[in-house]
């Protein structure tokens, strides 16, 4: 099976698992009201695969990012995400 062949059925079963994920986790209501995107859904999906780890979630952006080519973009966000981290620590260890 060729990579593209490959590729395109794990993103067609993600689509799956992100709609069974919807119906799961949202109201029928927020559905049917269109209040729920599917970034949100996905996001939330991360989060719950992650076990709600900040640092994970952080590199899946990451390299969400990366994939897209927002190099720089990046660059701030590892700045912002170091910059909480030591509020972080000071807070902790006061």
């Amino acid at each position: 099976m060729s990579y593209d062949t490959e590729a395109n059925k794990i993103l067609s079963e993600l689509k799956d698992v992100i709609a069974k994920y919807k119906q799961l986790n949202f109201t029928p209501e927020a559905i049917e009201d269109g209040e729920v995107k599917e970034t949100q859904v996905v996001g939330c999906l991360i989060s719950d695969y992650f076990d709600y780890d900040p640092e994970q979630i952080f590199e899946a952006s990451q390299s969400a990012f990366e994939d897209v080519n927002y190099h720089s973009f990046n660059q701030e966000f590892q700045k912002i995400w170091n910059k909480d981290l030591s509020k972080s620590d000071e807070t902790y260890n006061k």
